[in-house]
């Protein structure tokens, strides 16, 4: 209880009369995970300070969720609680990295701009690419964490195109979630916005696969701007079909997503072009029972 109110007077007393620190609750939490789960910054110095041989082991010991202290901290967004923490962190553990590797994604996806920054200060790398082959930066673009893909792209702005696993930029996670804000900043450190994956499919396509209204909205401005500029030489991005040879069109028809079908449309979408299959948008809404698809493409 002193180290869940931060009684740092009661935890000194408790300490100074051998309480033990290395006692644990049912959930295996230490007073060091209490503590950094709190942001109890004073009272975890104290029991650093006081709690013997086992404070290096009961600091990075898990509990039964398999989170340390320093997880717990993050978690918690308590950036001064990890400053505290991350100097202390063993040398030569393997076990000990491996387990804390993610946290600068876990912190960028959650949008703790400042916990981003302390444990970049503390070591962790920009670069460094999770299992899906995700940077930090992914992380942060499909959470539409505008201010931390800023942060991240002030840092390394070669990475604005870093494409993961499965062919995504950080720009094509951020479409597909509609991360609008994301984007946009994107957009702004010249993201290529006419970048296809590895299936052929576009930002408008990605979009229109998962009914991302606004950043098409958004997106199709953006390219109509871009084609006054350079004029007809400018890609026709509105009907560029993937690998299969689907349009944008084919799949908002398919999947009955009215509202980007007459957005598509406006901005000059075709509903005549065939797919490898030679069907038009309109057999992809009759083969699913999109009567309003239909309706609307007739008329």
């Amino acid at each position: 209880m002193a180290c869940i109110h931060g009684s740092d007077a009661l935890v000194r007393l408790l300490l100074s009369a051998g309480a033990d620190c290395s006692a644990m609750d049912r959930r295996n939490n230490s007073v060091y995970h209490v503590a950094a789960l709190h942001g109890k910054d004073d009272t975890l110095k104290l029991l650093i300070r006081y709690g013997g041989e086992n404070t290096k082991k009961l600091l990075w010991a898990t509990n039964k969720e398999g989170k340390t202290p320093l997880h717990l901290a993050v978690d918690r967004n308590h950036p001064s609680t990890v400053s505290i923490i991350l100097p202390l962190k063993p040398s030569n553990n393997p076990d000990i990295d491996e387990s804390h590797k993610w946290l600068l994604h876990n912190a960028a996806g959650k949008g703790y701009l400042e916990l981003v920054k302390t444990l970049i200060e503390n070591g962790y790398d920009v670069r460094l690419q999770n299992e899906e082959m995700q940077l930090p930066l992914h992380a942060a673009a499909k959470a539409n964490k505008a201010d931390v893909v800023r942060y991240l792209l002030k840092l390394a702005p070669d990475t604005v195109d870093e494409q993961d696993e499965y062919g995504f930029t950080p720009f094509l996670r951020a479409v597909s979630m509609n991360a609008l804000d994301a984007v946009k900043v994107l957009v702004e450190h010249h993201t290529d916005i006419l970048f296809a994956d590895s299936d052929g499919r576009t930002a408008v396509f990605i979009g229109a696969k998962y009914n991302a209204v606004n950043v098409l909205v958004y997106l199709l401005e953006e390219y109509q701007k871009r084609k006054i500029d350079e004029g007809d030489s400018y890609p026709d991005v509105v009907n560029q079909p993937d690998h299969t040879q689907y349009t944008p069109m084919h799949l908002v028809c398919h999947n009955g997503y009215m509202e980007v079908v007459t957005l598509l449309y406006e901005n000059g979408a075709r509903i005549d072009v065939m797919n490898e299959d030679e069907a038009i948008p309109l057999h992809g809404a009759a083969a699913t029972g999109q009567t309003a698809c239909g309706v609307q493409i007739i008329i």
